[in-house]
C-alpha cells in the first residue's frame, strides 16, 4: 500500500509536464485579477497598429495570451477569431499577444489556420508577466472603466458562449 501512495504522490510532478504551465509561482498564476485596471504596455501588432494598455482601458476590450504549440491554445484560438469577426466591428478592442514566439512561427499559424485577427508576436514574457506569471491560455477581458472583468486560463477553458456573454453585457 505504501508503495502505491508513493507511486501515486511521485507521478503528481510529472502532470505538470502535461500542462501549458511553467512556473508555479502561484496556484493560478494570475498576476492581474478581476477588478484590476488594465496594466500598461505597447506591441505592435502585425498589421501595423500599435496596443496599448491605455488604448484598451477606453472601451471594451480582449486580451488574449497564447503560444501556437500550446494544445489548450490550439483549440481555444478558432473560437477567438469567431469572437474577433463578431466583436470589433461592435467596437471591442482585441490584443491577441504571443508569449515566448516569434513573428514567423505565428505568421505560419495564421495562415495555415485561416486566421485573421491581428496578433502581436512576443518574443519574450515582459507582457505576459503583467498579468500573469504561468499558464496559457489566458483571456482577460476589461469593460468601459478599463477594469478586468474576467479572466480565464485553462481550468477551465472558457467556452465562446462564456465570452460573448460577458462580451454582450458590456456593448452597447
Amino acid at each position: 500500500m505504501k508503495n502505491i501512495l508513493f507511486l501515486i504522490l511521485s507521478a503528481i510532478p510529472l502532470l505538470s509536464l502535461f500542462s501549458c504551465s511553467s512556473d508555479n509561482l502561484s496556484q493560478d498564476g494570475s498576476i492581474i485579477r478581476t477588478g484590476d485596471l488594465i496594466p500598461n504596455f505597447s506591441v505592435e501588432m502585425n498589421d501595423g497598429s500599435t496596443v496599448t494598455g491605455q488604448s484598451l482601458r477606453s472601451g471594451v476590450s480582449c486580451i488574449v495570451f497564447f503560444n501556437t504549440a500550446c494544445p489548450d491554445c490550439n483549440s481555444t484560438l478558432p473560437y477567438i477569431q469567431s469572437i474577433y469577426d463578431r466583436y470589433s466591428t461592435r467596437g471591442v478592442k482585441f490584443a491577441i499577444i504571443s508569449r515566448e514566439e516569434g513573428n514567423d512561427t505565428v505568421s505560419a499559424y495564421w495562415k495555415d489556420n485561416g486566421f485573421t485577427m491581428p496578433y502581436s508576436a512576443q518574443t519574450n514574457r515582459a507582457v505576459y508577466n503583467l498579468f500573469a506569471s504561468h499558464t496559457i491560455p489566458r483571456i482577460y477581458i476589461g469593460n468601459l472603466s478599463g477594469r478586468i472583468v474576467a479572466c480565464f486560463d485553462d481550468s477551465p477553458l472558457p467556452t465562446d458562449v462564456e465570452i460573448s456573454s460577458l462580451l454582450d453585457q458590456f456593448i452597447r
